[in-house]
């Protein structure tokens, strides 16, 4: 749940409300294994990483769909993001 200070924006809809609003994305985190779900609503998306000082963002995937330079497509079978970063 976020705090009422935040706004959270899904397409043209914004609320400030410290309830979630309908399609907006949601975060499951696995246990402690660098694994999270995200789940989206059926759309295109552009995906950023940042990755901490002193490493290097190797690549960003989605099955064979380099993410550094294309959208991500979210559909039925979309497939994992990888995020592989290196010293």
């Amino acid at each position: 749940m976020r705090t009422g200070n935040e706004m959270v924006c899904i397409g043209d809809a914004c609320s400030s409300s410290s309830q979630k609003m309908f399609g907006e994305p949601s975060i499951k985190r696995g246990d402690n294994d660098g694994v999270f779900a995200l789940t989206l609503p059926e759309s295109e998306y552009r995906v950023e990483a940042f990755v901490q000082q002193g490493k290097s963002l190797r690549s960003l995937t989605s099955g064979t769909i380099n993410l550094v330079d294309q959208p991500l497509r979210v559909g039925p079978t979309t497939a994992d993001i990888t995020i592989t970063v290196s010293d």
